[in-house]
């Protein structure tokens, strides 16, 4: 099976509608990223052309809109308003994902647009192609 031929199962199955499941990957993104943030600074520094400041900016600006991405999903709420639904209420703040993402990164700021295009997708609840165009590889 393709890789889009799975992403298209994901989406179908809603594997991403648990929000607990998207807590816990956008943990593990966020753990990865801390684990690997002086490789991957020296990598938007010498790909972008930052200095090395410009470089931990924007690594800590992704990190802190990857916390926000987080912090927004509140499993409790969400809980509530599956009730509210199940016992034919209203939930006029209920919401449901499209399904798939696809992402096009910028050429400005790579890393930060697509990490915090990634962490929005998740946090509500699509699954991801990300576009990856030959430039990106050859740098």
């Amino acid at each position: 099976m393709n890789m889009i031929a799975q992403v298209k199962a994901a989406a179908i199955d809603g594997r991403l509608e648990n929000v607990f499941w998207r807590q816990q990957e956008l943990q593990k993104l966020y753990k990865a990223l801390v684990q690997q943030s002086s490789s991957i600074q020296n990598t938007i520094q010498q790909h972008s052309g930052l200095t090395r400041a410009e470089a931990k900016v924007e690594f800590c600006k992704t990190l802190d809109v990857l916390k926000k991405r987080y912090l927004e999903l509140r499993p409790e709420v969400m809980r509530e308003e599956e009730y509210l639904i199940a016992n034919s209420h209203d939930a006029p703040s209920a919401t449901r994902a499209f399904g798939i993402a696809y992402i096009v990164p910028t050429t400005h700021t790579v890393f930060y647009s697509i990490v915090t295009a990634v962490a929005a997708a998740i946090a509500a609840g699509n699954c991801c192609i990300l576009e990856v165009s030959y430039y990106f590889c050859l740098v």
